[in-house]
């Protein structure tokens, strides 16, 4: 294994030598999850001063005998505060605590701070690396730190793309990648692109920056070029007019550098298949362009679901993979989920690989979050990573900005792959929206009142322990948090089992215009889920019956129409489970009975039914309070009647756990 740059930090941590180490940590970097979990492996526990009151809450409960008896070892307290701040930390601790300052220019004294604080914490690694074969060894400035960062953390030499398909290439990969360049390393790859001519009528700026833009850019231009393309093999053509589409209208996506990402392109739903009168023809030159063709549905299906098979199975992360990746993975895992349960019938080998690859997806997953999803909760919440960094991320919105209004609405138990059905109607409708489409982790277990109440609250379940089985004072929490943020309670709203019959009371709460942020539940995802009879497939059939209707799409009319920055999101997802039995002589043993999880008050009672069903996970919770013992089916299983077919939440499956956090904005032209 290569040198990395954790050992620099790592060396200043030595169990058993102080109580408390107070770290001092402007850039995050304690909240790296490989070096949190390097931390932890030592024996040290680590607690993020960040919301005063959960810390005081944690620390009271879990150190405070320990500290008063001075049998305290090995606590690590992090702030992100500069070290210009004069009291980062509780007196009571900064009176006996070790004090440690980390930054990111002790890991790369040479290259721009500015520059560096703008990476995602998973390019540190390869910019260490990168600075040590290089040899850096003198200040580099911000437009060489720049320049470094792009060739050496990205691969983009941007005085290479001299030619469109070097321009496409390098856009394909920053978009479909979903490469996240900074926009201070972006603004220096745009001014570098601008230097080449050729490009000088491409719109740049927005191609580089805007995702959605792009996409919609080349969507475009897709049917011109097949259109060229026919008329070059002399076969019929639509002829139609390109008058008013913004140069360059002809693309070259027949190009290898370009070619390679078109079929993914089409069988992500990324781009939309178009008809052409001579679509037989141009099919036959070759499954890339056949897959952008509108001409037998059921043979498009199976072509595309084949696609998303092999890439799915080809991005499969990892055991030691940081969370990231299986943001990228359930986004991927979730369309050919959508795709699959909207298929009529499918051949019987791509039914057999799809549960071959959904037995490997779970066992990955699930060994992951047994060894890696604890250290999540103590993460940066830039971006969010849980379910409760979200008010948290909402909260740095509105900072500096006295005008700007936020929406938060939460989808009860949408999974990644019930967002895309909804979306794909959407798209049907020619809804005029773009997405930009992130993932969070749920708590565990799955279940409504955690993890819903995490996400209102802002704070991890154990700070809400006398609540912690009701939702019936998230809203309480949800205004609290706004309150701690010193934002007056008549600017805040919040609304929960949001549907047809009252969408008036909504549009009263809208028409108040000193509103700055409103929080709203809609449950009726959750109520299809709980109904459902007919498996993942029949699930997915009620909820596109149920998109088609409109609410959830009037419902992000209506806020955009009142100048709302909106953001979709799920307290949890659900999965399509079979039944394993229910534990017997239970009775009222049981703090929380759910189908894919137990709640018992004593670790006791819970080793007493593990022992009955050997193929469950007794989980340690994390973040949850001390009395809350889960008892997890492994795998797709819950406890219902043996054999028995259900769709439901609480487990540790990617489809209950990752789910979707999308801002939604109304779509310019291209």
């Amino acid at each position: 294994m290569s040198e990395t740059w954790h050992n620099l930090i790592l060396k200043e941590f030595i169990p058993g030598v102080h109580p408390v180490t107070l770290v001092i940590d402007p850039d995050g970097l304690m909240s790296e999850e490989t070096l949190l979990q390097r931390i932890e492996a030592l024996g040290f526990s680590v607690l993020l001063y960040d919301d005063p009151v959960e810390f005081r809450f944690t620390f009271e409960t879990q150190f405070r005998q320990q500290w008063e008896s001075k049998a305290l070892r090995d606590l690590v307290v992090v702030t992100r505060a500069s070290d210009e701040d004069r009291d980062p930390f509780p007196y009571d601790l900064a009176t006996m605590g070790h004090r440690l300052s980390v930054h990111l220019s002790d890991v790369f004294p040479h290259l721009s701070a500015n520059i560096v604080r703008s990476l995602p914490p998973p390019a540190w690694q390869r910019l260490y690396e990168a600075q040590r074969q290089n040899g850096l060894n003198s200040a580099q400035g911000e437009i060489n730190s720049a320049d470094f960062v792009l060739h050496h953390v990205f691969g983009i030499a941007p005085e290479t793309a001299k030619e469109p398909h070097d321009l496409l290439n390098l856009l394909l990969r920053r978009h479909y990648g979903e490469m996240p360049l900074p926009a201070v390393v972006e603004k220096h790859l745009l001014n570098k692109l601008r230097l080449t001519t050729q490009f000088a009528a491409w719109p740049l700026e927005r191609l580089l920056s805007d995702r959605a833009y792009f996409f919609a850019f080349l969507q475009d231009r897709w049917l011109p070029f097949l259109d060229h393309l026919a008329d070059k093999l002399g076969l019929e053509t639509l002829s139609f007019s390109t008058q008013d589409m913004h140069p360059p209208v002809l693309l070259p996506f027949q190009h290898e550098a370009v070619r390679v990402y078109v079929d993914n392109l089409f069988a992500e739903r990324l781009l939309s298949p178009v008809k052409h009168p001579s679509a037989s023809a141009l099919a036959r030159r070759g499954d890339w362009i056949a897959l952008g063709l509108d001409i037998d549905p059921q043979a498009d299906s199976v072509r595309r679901i084949s696609l998303l098979l092999k890439s799915c199975r080809e991005n499969l992360p990892s055991g030691d993979a940081a969370y990231i990746s299986w943001f990228e993975f359930a986004n991927r895992w979730a369309i050919l989920n959508t795709e699959l349960n909207g298929s009529e019938s499918l051949p019987s080998v791509i039914q057999s690989d799809f549960v071959e690859l959904q037995t490997e997806v779970d066992k990955r997953f699930q060994e992951w979050v047994i060894a890696r999803y604890s250290g999540l909760y103590n993460t940066a919440p830039t971006p969010p990573v849980m379910v409760h960094h979200i008010p948290r991320f909402l909260a740095r919105q509105l900072t500096g900005d006295s005008r700007r209004k936020l929406a938060l609405i939460v989808v009860d138990g949408m999974s990644f792959s019930q967002w895309n059905a909804i979306k794909r109607v959407w798209q049907d409708g020619n809804v005029q929206m773009v997405y930009e489409e992130h993932g969070l982790f749920a708590w565990v277990p799955s279940l409504t009142s955690i993890s819903r109440q995490a996400l209102f609250s802002g704070r991890i379940p154990r700070s809400f322990e006398p609540h912690i089985l009701t939702t019936a004072n998230e809203g309480n929490y949800w205004h609290q948090f706004w309150a701690d943020q010193k934002l007056p309670s008549q600017q805040v709203a919040y609304a929960k089992s949001v549907n047809d019959d009252n969408l008036g009371g909504v549009e009263n709460i809208l028409s108040d215009s000193g509103l700055r942020v409103v929080g709203l539940v809609v449950d009726t995802v959750d109520k299809i889920m709980h109904g459902e009879q007919l498996g993942a497939k029949g699930m997915q059939n009620q909820v596109v019956f149920w998109a088609k209707q409109g609410l959830l799409r009037d419902l992000v009319e209506k806020l955009l129409g009142a100048d709302f920055d909106i953001w979709i999101t799920a307290d949890h997802g659900n999965t399509e489970a079979i039944g394993i039995g229910r534990p017997t002589n239970e009775g009222v043993l049981a703090d929380q009975k759910g189908e894919r999880v137990r709640v018992y008050g004593e670790e006791s009672l819970r080793s007493r039914f593990a022992q009955e069903y050997s193929a469950t996970i007794q989980w340690t919770g994390v973040g949850l309070p001390a009395s809350f013992f889960c008892l997890i089916p492994e795998r797709r299983h819950a406890f219902i009647t043996e054999k028995r077919r259900t769709v439901t939440h609480g487990g540790i499956s990617l489809d209950e756990l990752i789910v979707p956090f999308i801002s939604v904005k109304r779509m310019e032209n291209t």
